[in-house]
């Protein structure tokens, strides 16, 4: 099926996640195209970007209400917003899944992620000296790490964050969530692996 899961937040967001199996032509027929206008897809030359791209919103889609009501468009940093602004949202793709979350109060994010060895390459950039050791050679736990920062990103919004610095992620015992700064702020994430597959999501 290629809604594959969906789940909650505890303080009423929600998540959705899509498994690409239809061809293209399939999928763009399932999408509402008062809500996705379609211009932009036609501008994305890869296959794979377009198909991630068509489930992004897919995903998006089975969460809203009222989607004909609603516009997807970009700010000008590029982060995709709804018209009228009723919701908060955010998109994540991993192919051959896509994923979006939304919450109705305030700023959210989400990324999903697949382990990947060029992430021992970059940690430096992203974690702190005690989050490296931490984290250690566990490549399970640097995607986590990883996503986690992804999705503070997301949630901020702004350019200019530093992940090694601005952010401080450590984990929450007993639990399948982490406890984050951003800025000073702190923040729980909301984390669950499906195989190989990471979903983090944070508000």
């Amino acid at each position: 099926m290629p809604l594959f899961q969906t789940g909650n937040l505890t303080d009423g967001g929600s998540w959705a996640l899509w498994q690409l199996e239809e061809p293209e032509q399939q999928l763009q027929q399932q999408l509402n195209p008062n809500c996705f206008p379609l211009q932009e897809l036609q501008n994305i030359r890869v296959e794979q970007r377009r198909l991630e791209w068509l489930g992004c919103r897919l995903a998006l889609q089975s969460l809203l209400p009222d989607v004909g009501a609603l516009c997807l468009q970009k700010n000008s940093f590029g982060r995709p917003f709804l018209h009228p602004e009723t919701l908060y949202i955010s998109l994540s793709h991993a192919f051959p899944f896509a994923a979006a979350a939304v919450h109705p109060l305030r700023p959210v994010g989400l990324d999903i992620e697949k382990p990947r060895p060029q992430l021992f390459r970059i940690k430096h950039k992203f974690l702190s000296q005690q989050e490296q050791a931490l984290v250690g050679d566990n490549l399970e736990q640097l995607c986590l790490w990883w996503a986690a920062k992804e999705a503070l990103y997301k949630l901020n919004g702004q350019p200019g964050l530093i992940f090694a610095r601005d952010m401080e992620v450590a984990p929450l015992k007993g639990t399948n969530r982490l406890q984050a700064l951003l800025y000073g702020k702190p923040y729980e994430l909301h984390y669950q692996w499906y195989n190989s597959l990471l979903l983090c999501v944070v508000a």
